[in-house]
This record gives structure tokens, sequence and C-alpha cells, in this order.
């Protein structure tokens, strides 16, 4: 998971802030992404690893368990972005 977000923040110009301690952090993870919108890609990327996200201004993304935060008050960004 952390080998994805930092392929995630060269390809897309967005930011990972999260505590080091958060769950499923060194979970093995697939995904592909290209030309897709950092919502879809993201919602892929944490489906069933209770991890919420949400968007901040300046292409910030704040990571936090499920239980701190849900992805329906997350801020929504369209712009699409490539990971390939």
């Amino acid at each position: 998971m952390r080998e994805a977000l930092s392929i995630i923040e060269r390809s897309s110009g967005y930011s990972f802030f999260y505590n080091s301690s958060l769950a499923n952090l060194n979970k093995t993870v697939s995904i592909s992404a290209e030309n897709s919108g950092i919502e879809k890609i993201l919602d892929s990327l944490l489906e069933g690893l209770d991890i919420a996200y949400e968007i901040k201004p300046d292409r910030q993304i704040l990571l936090s368990p499920a239980a701190a935060a849900t992805k329906s008050a997350a801020r929504r960004n369209t712009k699409p972005c490539s990971t390939g």
C-alpha cells in the first residue's frame, strides 16, 4: 500500500498525509487506474480496508481510520490522474 501511495503521488501531483501506524499500510495491493479520477483510484485502492480519505485544497489527501472519518465527508476533485 505504501508503494502504491508513493506511485500515485509521483504520477498525480497529490500528496498523502497519514499516521504511519494506520492499519493496512503494509498490505500488498494491485491496481490499474490509468486516466482515472483520483476518487475512483482511492475507492478501488482502499476498498475493504477501513481507511477513509479526505481531499483537501492544494492536492492534499488525508487518510484516516474509517471510524474517524467517512468518504461521504470528503471533498471531491474530478481531475483525471494517470498512474501508468
